[in-house]
């Protein structure tokens, strides 16, 4: 089971969730409104990355990805055919896919970070368009 834990929020905190057994969604608190409205917005994209570095990562390579928590949110990886969301314990292998959210205005860097570290882009998802409002005659 995973929790998303809003930053800036002290009514309930990662210590709590994993006391109660259960894991912090995003490995850490994240402005989950934040990152809502920006994919509501069009001003982040869902994409998907595949690693290509032939060694695991290790637990700085994830501090670091954590740090890059402006311009990206990872939030699913992909397994074989096992997909799991991201939290505190998640680690990668070679052939691992993440999707991630990047942030447009900071995609530079978030994207030369993941290449940086043995991340390969497979593709980026278009934004969903609403559909239109059924009228009534």
């Amino acid at each position: 089971m995973g929790d998303a834990v809003r930053r800036g929020h002290a009514n309930v905190t990662p210590e709590m969730v994993r006391q109660l057994g259960a894991r912090v969604l995003f490995g850490e608190p994240r402005f989950i409104d934040l990152w809502t409205l920006r994919l509501e917005r069009g001003t982040a994209k869902v994409e998907r990355w595949q690693r290509t570095a032939d060694k695991e990562s290790d637990e700085a390579e994830i501090q670091e990805m954590r740090g890059m928590h402006k311009a990206m949110l990872p939030i699913a990886s992909l397994r074989g055919r096992r997909i799991a969301p991201i939290d505190a314990t998640t680690t990668f292998k070679q052939h691992d896919e993440l999707y991630v959210v990047l942030f447009d205005e900071l995609r530079e860097s978030g994207a030369s970070w993941l290449e940086s570290n043995g991340w390969t882009a497979v593709e980026v998802f278009a934004p969903q368009s609403e559909p239109e409002p059924a009228v009534s005659r």
